[in-house]
């Protein structure tokens, strides 16, 4: 009996880790998800600003320069995404009965067209209000542009439920600060007509800086939930 009961002991322990692995994969797939769009609208703003300023001088196609490179940037954003969610779901369905496959592919479904219908509607529609409703005047535009990529992340904490809300709560932090600091941008062109570059920069910054520390502290996460330390 007593060995029964070690081979019990090692089946539930072994069990025990394998949930314990797909949580942290869970966690390091949400860290590469942030830091890569992080990254992307930092580095994207810079190229921007770069060929702005040699398109101005050189004679450049300006608009179909940055068109294409943020859609090369956004493209490797969302290869870096998917990788980690890619290893997950895999790992996942690797460890589950065939008749609990198809229910799970058909959860995952339903939850990346709402992410996906989400934060298209968000993005449609800072575009409608910025370039049809303001014409374009900075300060306007910038801050619903926090307000819609806070709302982009309220969704994703939305899609979640129970348990998993509980591990992704950096996205819920990300969405307030975010949704907090949409006035500004408006404020400041208030304040400082003669400096729109501004409300610019601080949108930017704000976004940069959310996404970062939501990326590192999903990482710090997932590292503590593979060393065996309390999740949440």
């Amino acid at each position: 009996m007593s060995d029964l009961g070690e081979e019990v002991e090692e089946l539930l322990d072994a069990l025990r880790k394998v949930e314990r692995y797909m949580r942290y994969l869970d966690m390091r797939a949400s860290g590469d998800a942030y830091v890569a769009w992080g990254i992307v609208v930092a580095v994207g703003c810079l190229l921007t600003a770069l060929v702005s300023e040699l398109g101005s001088r050189f004679g450049l196609p300006i608009g179909p320069v940055i068109g294409i490179l943020w859609a090369v940037l956004m493209t490797i954003a969302i290869a870096v995404s998917s990788r980690g969610w890619g290893l997950l779901w895999a790992f996942l369905l690797a460890h589950k009965p065939p008749e609990e496959r198809e229910q799970l592919r058909r959860s995952w479904r339903v939850r990346g067209t709402v992410l996906i219908a989400g934060w298209a509607g968000t993005f449609v529609l800072w575009g409608f209000l910025s370039l049809f409703v303001l014409g374009g005047e900075p300060g306007p535009c910038w801050s619903i542009y926090l307000a819609c990529v806070g709302l982009g992340n309220a969704i994703t904490y939305a899609v979640h439920s129970g348990e998993e809300r509980r591990m992704i709560r950096e996205s819920l932090v990300v969405a307030a600060v975010l949704l907090a600091c949409s006035p500004l941008p408006f404020l400041i062109v208030l304040a400082l007509p003669g400096w729109p570059w501004l409300s610019f920069t601080v949108a930017v910054l704000a976004v940069i800086i959310s996404y970062l520390w939501a990326g590192l502290r999903f990482y710090e996460k997932a590292e503590a939930i593979l060393a065996g330390a309390p999740e949440g």
